[in-house]
């Protein structure tokens, strides 16, 4: 989409707020839950947060998450997407000076020229109370974070991703296999592409959805679901939504 024009609508606002169910969804709360509850020692995961701003306004310059309560040594994991100003920095900051890299080139939703969408991580990070992470440079676009704390990982075992354009848009939408070769956690986003509001009713395969935007008429709408597992295998989940949308797909799984 080109600089200063969109095709979505202004429009009411919604947003998760870390606590409610969506259409029916599982939705965990915002301080999160470790799966393998006991096994501290396992991979796991804690707080997560989002943050998003719709088109077209000059204001905020930035967008922060809201601060929640991490530990020293986890991972934080963030996607975050833009839909208009492709040369704008995808990379977070956070509040605890922490430095984020990509897992991989940004990539561009099939129908939208201008979009990006990264997954970006920081290990090992400095933690505590209030921590935040911010993306700057977002007037005039449309910008959504997810973030999420990652316990007793460090390594990025796989990472995948898959564009879906509109000619195979679909209800439910399924991301590439990860293949982890022992307890890992696993972190999956959709980033959908249809100007319309969307429901996310799930996903499949034990995934939880921990976040989710789902005002897509005039902003970033996605969602973010993750997965802690015990033993090697193969991995994916499956998306499903009250529509049929296309998008982008990315699922990456992190080993201690």
């Amino acid at each position: 989409m080109t600089e200063g024009a969109s095709s979505r609508d202004t429009g009411g606002k919604r947003q998760n707020d870390g606590t409610a169910p969506v259409g029916g969804a599982t939705v965990s709360g915002a301080d999160g839950q470790g799966l393998d509850a006991g096994l501290l020692s396992l991979p796991g995961y804690g707080v997560h947060a989002q943050a998003w701003k719709d088109y077209g306004s000059s204001t905020p310059t930035s967008i922060t998450t809201p601060p929640r309560t991490t530990n020293s040594g986890s991972m934080m994991v963030a996607a975050v997407v833009r839909y208009n100003h492709y040369r704008r920095s995808l990379q977070p900051s956070d509040s605890y000076g922490n430095t984020y890299s990509s897992l991989g080139p940004p990539l561009s939703l099939a129908d939208w020229p201008d979009s990006r969408v990264a997954l970006y991580a920081s290990s090992n990070i400095a933690g505590g109370v209030g921590h935040t992470l911010t993306i700057s440079d977002t007037e005039t676009d449309e910008v959504t974070i997810f973030a999420i704390e990652l316990r007793n990982v460090g390594l990025v075992a796989d990472y995948r991703t898959r564009i879906v354009p509109e000619s195979q848009a679909s209800k439910t939408l399924t991301t590439p296999d990860v293949t982890v070769t022992g307890p890992a956690v696993i972190v999956a986003v959709l980033v959908v592409s249809k100007a319309v509001n969307s429901v996310f009713y799930g996903a499949s395969n034990g995934f939880t959805i921990v976040e989710f935007q789902d005002y897509g008429e005039n902003a970033c709408s996605g969602a973010m679901a993750v997965r802690a597992v015990s033993s090697a295998g193969t991995y994916n989940t499956s998306f499903s939504l009250d529509h049929a949308d296309a998008g982008a797909l990315l699922i990456a799984a992190f080993k201690q």
